[in-house]
């Protein structure tokens, strides 16, 4: 018989009962402390490289320390706000129906796009030029809450792919 989860010992956060609650609380993080959230643990998870996660958790929380000291305010508002721009609404799968080969724009869920905003942020984070990667990750995020950087650039070029190819989607998408 399956127990029924009780919830985080830390914070003390209770699933619903519904099956849907109950498999997302397995993989449940409960924010520990300013700097802890769930959203700087993705992006460490996200960082970590060649198994040295701990280099990662550095880099993230130096990245969010910058925002700090440079916006003084929440630090973690800013990085919130980013990944909220950068988080794209359509995406496009390529497709092969008679031989010839189409990029179909598709919806994209709330989790998928937060994971690709993640990934896309860290991936122009790399991408700046510089040998120290410590501050990259915080003024990427900063160029993407005002609307600018390469991440948000990327969301522009897959959401005007998909503006393109609109002919070949589900026409309900596009109402």
């Amino acid at each position: 018989m399956a127990t029924r989860h009780e919830g985080c010992a830390r914070c003390g956060t209770q699933p619903n009962t519904s099956r849907h609650e109950l498999t997302t609380a397995m993989h449940h993080l409960c924010p520990r402390s300013r700097g802890h959230s769930s959203l700087s643990r993705r992006f460490t998870a996200c960082q970590a490289l060649e198994r040295k996660k701990s280099l990662a958790y550095g880099i993230i929380h130096s990245a969010i320390r910058n925002v700090e000291q440079e916006m003084n305010n929440n630090p973690l508002s800013i990085p919130r706000q980013a990944i909220r721009r950068v988080t794209p609404d359509v995406t496009v799968k390529a497709r092969r129906p008679s031989g010839s080969t189409y990029q179909v724009p598709t919806e994209m869920g709330s989790a998928r796009g937060k994971a690709l905003a993640i990934r896309r942020s860290l991936w122009a984070s790399r991408k700046r030029p510089g040998r120290d990667m410590a501050p990259k990750p915080s003024i990427e995020s900063m160029d993407a809450a005002r609307d600018g950087g390469n991440a948000t650039r990327r969301k522009e070029e897959t959401r005007r792919i998909a503006e393109a190819n609109r002919a070949f989607a589900n026409p309900r998408l596009y109402q």
